[in-house]
């Protein structure tokens, strides 16, 4: 029977693993300094959080404050009052465009001018009406002139008003026909003594200019207040242009209902 042979001296020597050479621990003074090393920059973070968020606090603080004091609240029909023109004329509401005729009658300054009763886009174009005793305070009144006939259907556009000297008034304006061509009407007041000049009516032969021959049809609007010069003859002016080159037509009239193109 074969027997095993004994373990070596080796295999049966202990095994010995050396233990890790572990620093010596710090001094008490170096672990102190750590320490408080540790507590001042946890107290510098800190302080500085504290800070800005204190200050964020204090300006969100301050516009509450400023807001409440400096604004009153508005409701939401009058949240834009404070946004309106304190001297100069605007509307309600809607679109307002160019002034198309002013005059004194009555102790009253009159304003007319472009108006969309609608909406607050250039459209459906009227002449708005407002009056004034001193030219700062401003009354609304009916609109004057509206869109009703083939030769305005499409706007009445701007113009002017002229008082004449026994003291009769009318008014120039310019049709948007339905076919977009731009005609010349007459309009007056109903009622000479209403010093607010609320109703007008359109003069039955209407329109009376038509687009002179080489104007586009388009290009001939705004015509002038009447005026009298030296020579006594009463004129008016038209805007216009041929190609790209504006021009100024000069119309003379003696009824101030038929008008003469001079030139």
């Amino acid at each position: 029977m074969r027997t095993t042979e004994p373990f070596t001296d080796i295999e049966h020597k202990p095994i010995h693993i050396p233990l890790l050479d572990h620093p010596k621990p710090p001094p008490p003074a170096a672990v102190t300094n750590r320490l408080l090393i540790r507590v001042q920059s946890c107290i510098t973070i800190t302080s500085v959080s504290l800070f800005f968020i204190s200050a964020f606090l204090l300006i969100i603080l301050y516009q509450q404050t400023s807001t409440n004091s400096a604004l009153p609240r508005y409701s939401q029909s009058d949240r834009l009052t404070w946004e309106r023109t304190a001297f100069h004329f605007q509307r309600a509401k809607n679109f307002i465009y160019d002034p198309n005729g002013q005059l004194f009658h009555m102790g009253w300054y009159h304003l007319f001018y472009q108006y969309n009763p609608y909406a607050p886009v250039w459209g459906n174009m009227s002449w708005g009406h407002a009056v004034s005793k001193d030219m700062i305070n401003w009354f609304e009144l009916p609109v004057a002139l509206v869109p009703t006939d083939w030769y305005d259907i499409e706007g009445v556009l701007s113009g002017s008003t002229t008082v004449l000297p026994n003291g009769h008034i009318f008014a120039l304006y310019t049709g948007n026909a339905n076919d977009f061509s731009q005609l010349q009407c007459k309009v007056v007041p109903v009622n000479l003594s209403d010093p607010l000049l609320v109703e007008w009516v359109k003069y039955d032969g209407n329109p009376i200019l038509y687009t002179p021959v080489g104007i586009g049809l388009k290009d001939y609007r705004d015509p002038s207040t009447v005026w009298t010069g030296p020579d006594g003859k009463h004129r008016m002016i038209m805007g216009s242009k041929r190609g790209s080159t504006g021009l100024v037509l000069v119309y003379h009239t003696t009824d101030y209902t038929n008008y003469v193109f001079v030139g």
